[in-house]
């Protein structure tokens, strides 16, 4: 996933949602550092450790891995031919568990993403009407430089030159597509496109979910990723409206769909897995480390499911803020959609540290054991 705006129900709905126990921004104080054994972690012994492993791997495949993790990379591969059991004592043998939480002994905070799956053409028509466009000439993909805003582009100031990818149902569709910054898109001959980040306008991002609360016209416990999407369609004649206060803009880049049972290339530039690759805050933590997550999940009828699970650090985005802090790519698709928008939860968030890597000078005083 694009690495800067990303995330519904981080960015979308932030400062809008009644949170279970705690506001996102609570997660930016200073954090501290606990030091756990393995046997601390409730459900580590039962955990598929092979299949956290197997996504540790294509981090390692990838040069934006960091340095002390790299060094893992050799016995992890080696692990990787031993199984289950062998997976698990890689992990034990070469990290650390440190619990994170912030000074005042706060718990983590989880939300969560997808890639939306949705039907497109290449050609506009009646069925299709809503463009996504290419990265216009001339503007670099990180630049963040001020450009045309997104109410210009959509009254049609890109209109004809050729920067049309591919056309979507409608602008609503699009706007939901532009908050993930990547997609896949079901084309009428039968062929999948997959469409991901390039660069964006450099324009100031609003929460158009804050907006309607804020006017009223949304309450406040009600508003999620669903409710947002029902009240646009509901309201066509102030839709275009609301969204154009998000002056933000995204463009994207037809990417290839090499493995449909993975998702998206992350920050990292690996393929996410379902439920096991996680966007962290990059101030502290590298791409490829594991992180042990334990909370309490919705699943999309609303039932609490107990979600226990090691993670790999292989994405970020501009509001994942804080060393306890992440966002669960939960895959592609509808369902996955309807459950990210449920999640805005506490968790226990454990980072298993290299063994041979300095402690962070943000971790705080640790018993003398655990500075080797």
């Amino acid at each position: 996933m694009q690495p800067v705006i990303r995330t519904l129900a981080a960015v979308l709905l932030t400062g809008v949602l009644s949170m279970p126990a705690m506001p996102i921004q609570a997660q930016t104080s200073a954090p501290a550092a606990m030091p756990l054994a393995f046997a601390d972690l409730e459900g580590w012994s039962g955990e598929r450790h092979d299949e956290a492993l197997e996504v540790l791997l294509r981090s390692c495949a990838r040069a934006g891995i960091g340095r002390e993790m790299a060094r893992l990379c050799p016995a992890a591969k080696q692990a990787a031919q031993g199984g289950r059991a062998a997976a698990r004592a890689f992990f034990e043998a070469n990290f650390r568990p440190l619990r994170i939480t912030s000074k005042d002994g706060r718990a983590g905070f989880l939300t969560a993403y997808y890639e939306p799956e949705v039907d497109g053409s290449l050609r506009p028509g009646a069925q299709f009407a809503a463009p996504l466009y290419a990265l216009p000439p001339g503007r670099k993909a990180g630049s963040t430089a001020p450009y045309l805003t997104r109410g210009e582009i959509e009254a049609g100031a890109l209109a004809g030159k050729g920067l049309e990818l591919v056309y979507v149902r409608d602008r609503i569709e699009a706007f939901f597509i532009h908050i993930q910054g990547s997609a896949r898109i079901r084309l009428e001959d039968g062929r999948v496109l997959r469409v991901g980040f390039a660069g964006k306008n450099g324009q100031p991002y609003t929460s158009i979910g804050k907006v309607l609360v804020d006017a009223g016209l949304i309450d406040r416990k009600e508003m999620s990723a669903q409710r947002l999407r029902q009240w646009l369609h509901a309201n066509p004649g102030r839709a275009d409206e609301v969204m154009a206060q998000n002056r933000s803009f995204i463009f994207f880049r037809r990417l290839a769909v090499e493995d449909p049972a993975l998702g998206p290339v992350g920050a990292q530039g690996v393929p996410l897995t379902s439920g096991r690759s996680l966007a962290v805050d990059r101030n502290f933590y590298d791409f490829g480390v594991p992180v042990w997550l334990d909370s309490v999940l919705p699943e999309v009828d609303g039932r609490p499911e107990v979600f226990r699970r090691l993670m790999i650090a292989q994405d970020t985005g501009s509001a994942i803020l804080g060393a306890a802090r992440g966002d669960l790519f939960l895959g592609s698709g509808a369902a996955a959609g309807n459950r990210a928008g449920l999640i805005q939860h506490m968790a226990d968030f454990v980072v298993l540290w290299p063994n041979e890597a300095a402690l962070p000078s943000w971790a705080g005083p640790l018993p003398a054991a655990m500075t080797r």
